[in-house]
């Protein structure tokens, strides 16, 4: 992305938070587990409510069981349900499918996806393991069932074009003559006061007319 993805506008908040806001119908406590320090800027959901916000052990390999570890950490003796900021597209119903089959780990019928799963804290002594190891993510999951999900909502969001740009979408209104730059500049800051950063031109590229 060229910035956190985690902050990325998706249907009018970060990414993140849209993500957690489907898990919300699924789960009875929904935690953004972070990486790195608090960057100042907010957590919140659509109605400017504050989301419960955790940061990874910062004792090891930078990876992506760091996060899995500290969710497991905080599980409490209860499976848990982990779920990726960059998969806007997973819906409720996949999610309730998932629950359903109790500790399992999502397929989409080419392959497994090691963070979209519902892992029993049993598993945390593995996950510490791999993760010093910095081993495959995917070896956490062997031995677990599988859940069949569209590939569709498994979709991954990598980069600009794969998330909202709603800064694109004002330059296209803005009338010729306007000071764009400075407008969008303006916006860019609205939108960062929610906590979301939105994807910026590269140089020499235009907004769009």
């Amino acid at each position: 992305m060229g910035f956190d993805k985690a902050r990325a506008p998706w249907r009018g908040q970060a990414m993140a938070a849209s993500v957690a806001e489907v898990v919300a119908q699924v789960a009875t406590h929904v935690t953004l587990v972070r990486r790195g320090a608090p960057d100042g800027l907010p957590w919140v959901d659509r109605q400017g409510r504050s989301l419960s916000v955790v940061y990874e052990p910062d004792d090891g390999p930078r990876h992506p069981l760091a996060g899995v570890v500290r969710a497991l950490e905080l599980a409490d003796g209860a499976d848990i349900l982990v779920v990726p900021c960059d998969v806007p597209h997973l819906g409720v119903a996949a999610l309730r499918q998932l629950c359903a089959q109790g500790p399992c780990v999502a397929h989409d019928g080419d392959r497994v996806h090691p963070l979209v799963a519902v892992l029993p804290t049993g598993l945390l002594g593995r996950a510490r393991a791999l993760w010093q190891a910095e081993a495959p993510a995917r070896r956490l999951v062997e031995g677990l069932s599988t859940c069949t999900l569209p590939a569709a909502e498994l979709r991954n969001a990598n980069r600009p074009e794969d998330v909202d740009d709603p800064l694109g979408r004002l330059a296209e209104r803005l009338p010729t003559g306007e000071d764009v730059e400075r407008i969008l500049q303006g916006e860019r800051a609205r939108w960062a006061a929610r906590g979301v950063l939105c994807p910026v031109r590269g140089e020499g590229a235009p907004w769009p007319r």
